[in-house]
């Protein structure tokens, strides 16, 4: 997914997601600029108990800070905040990051949101993952699995 695609050949940059497997794609069109992907066990794709979107906004000239502060902004209108945390900006030489961890209820059930960004000149590209926070899953356990997701199925390669 493109970051700073504008740029010239051996300096664009690009952000890879690889989805773990048993998990589906919830759209019809691989091209769209989200894409959902739940476990295959959840059978109702608004009652999942994980979810994973992926964003890809070629040309839209946001950047990571905005699309953070956006998203966070609708968690707030639609449900109950329990925390917000963990907020981070960094400004890099190719790339601008920016990512938080949200706490919240939604429609009474607890649920837990990671989500980073990363943008260039034009293009922003980003992943969020939520956890249904439930007895057998704690906030501390949801915020380990997500870690881990971003550190092995996340990555930024230039080229």
């Amino acid at each position: 997914m493109p970051i700073n695609a504008a740029l010239s050949k051996g300096k664009k940059t690009h952000l890879v997601i690889k989805i773990p497997k048993g998990y589906k794609f919830l759209q019809d069109d691989l091209r769209a600029e989200m894409l959902e992907f739940i476990p295959e066990n959840d059978e109702d794709p608004y009652k999942w108990s994980e979810i994973i979107t992926t964003y890809s906004l070629v040309g839209h000239r946001i950047k990571a800070k905005q699309c953070v502060q956006i998203t966070t902004d609708c968690v707030k209108r639609s449900s109950i905040i329990n925390k917000i945390f963990n907020p981070s900006s960094e400004d890099l030489q190719k790339y601008s990051t920016s990512s938080v961890t949200i706490s919240y209820k939604n429609n009474g059930r607890k649920e837990l949101v990671y989500m980073k960004y990363f943008s260039g000149p034009f293009d922003c590209s980003g992943f969020q993952y939520a956890i249904a926070i439930t007895d057998q899953m704690t906030e501390d356990d949801a915020l380990e699995k997500i870690k881990k997701f971003e550190e092995e199925e996340t990555s930024i390669i230039f080229f």
